[in-house]
């Protein structure tokens, strides 16, 4: 049975994205990756670019709320993978209750 991650940032523009695609392209038997972020943002094309160059397509992603997905309860995630970049962004990131 595959493992559910799940991996956040800021805008879900670019590190969770990339974060849960090489999961998938890279341990797809084992991880089922999902992302979202703290206040969705537009996909960055540099983040779509750099994973092109890796025959990865997020070109049709979309960005969503980290509020939304946990509220859906669509998934229970064994692994939750914080990616905020700086101090202020990562006080900001929320905290999970197993």
């Amino acid at each position: 049975m595959k493992r559910k991650c799940f991996s956040f940032c800021a805008q879900n523009s670019a590190r969770s994205q990339i974060a849960a695609a090489l999961l998938n392209k890279m341990c797809g038997d084992y991880f089922e990756a999902h992302s979202a972020g703290l206040e969705p943002g537009v996909l960055n094309p540099f983040a779509v670019e750099a994973l092109q160059e890796l025959g990865i397509d997020i070109s049709r992603n979309k960005t969503q709320s980290i509020f939304d997905v946990w509220k859906s309860a669509r998934h229970i995630f064994t692994y939750v993978v914080t990616v905020c970049a700086g101090e202020r962004k990562e006080k900001a990131c929320p905290i999970f209750a197993v």
